[in-house]
């Protein structure tokens, strides 16, 4: 393979002192390209990897605020929840303690029971 590098507008073969063309180096892509576009390219690169970096960190942080405030609206649901569901037995229990209170619902209970023993109201006609 032959390599050429640019010099002004004519090409020149270049060679080793052997006569031999010279190895490619990693970075003579570059050789190729006018300034412009280089400097383009570099002050691209410069201002955008930070630019990638700070988005990508405030993407992770702005991910964990939303989980955690997610989980805090859950955990509030949850003892919303768990208050009302209290709060229902405890009424359940009172008024289960009235009836029990109550002398006509404790006759009518013993009345049903002993009506569920013999048979229902048949066995009392």
């Amino acid at each position: 393979m032959i390599f050429a590098a640019r010099k002004g507008c004519t090409v020149k073969r270049v060679e080793d002192a052997g006569g031999h063309p010279k190895k490619r180096s990693e970075m003579a892509f570059l050789d190729n390209i006018k300034f412009k576009p280089k400097m383009l390219g570099l002050f691209l690169f410069i201002g955008l990897v930070p630019l990638v970096i700070v988005a990508v960190i405030s993407i992770n942080k702005a991910e964990d605020a939303i989980m955690a405030e997610s989980f805090n609206k859950l955990e509030v649901a949850r003892e919303i929840k768990t208050e009302r569901i209290t709060d229902h037995f405890n009424m359940i229990y009172k008024n289960l303690s009235s009836y029990a209170a109550n002398s006509a619902v404790v006759q009518a209970m013993q009345r049903f029971d002993y009506a569920f023993i013999t048979g229902g109201t048949k066995g009392a006609e």
